[in-house]
């Protein structure tokens, strides 16, 4: 049982640390390709979009009763 939470744990790990390197990478791409504000804003509308998903989602009932 132990081995399965390490490696579990491992992985989880593993995972988190391939998406920081993915987002670093993505960062550096958005800054290679626009200017410094243009990105800032680009990302806040991609945050305000997924956002608005997340509370779509949140209030849509899989079951009508």
């Amino acid at each position: 049982m132990s081995r399965r939470a390490f490696l579990d744990r491992r992985e989880c790990i593993e995972s988190r640390i391939k998406i920081e390197t993915e987002k670093n990478q993505e960062e550096k791409f958005l800054q290679s390709i626009l200017p410094h504000h243009i990105a800032s804003e680009v990302r806040e509308d991609i945050r305000k979009v997924i956002k608005n998903m997340n509370r779509l989602h949140m209030t849509h009932k899989p079951f009508n009763k």
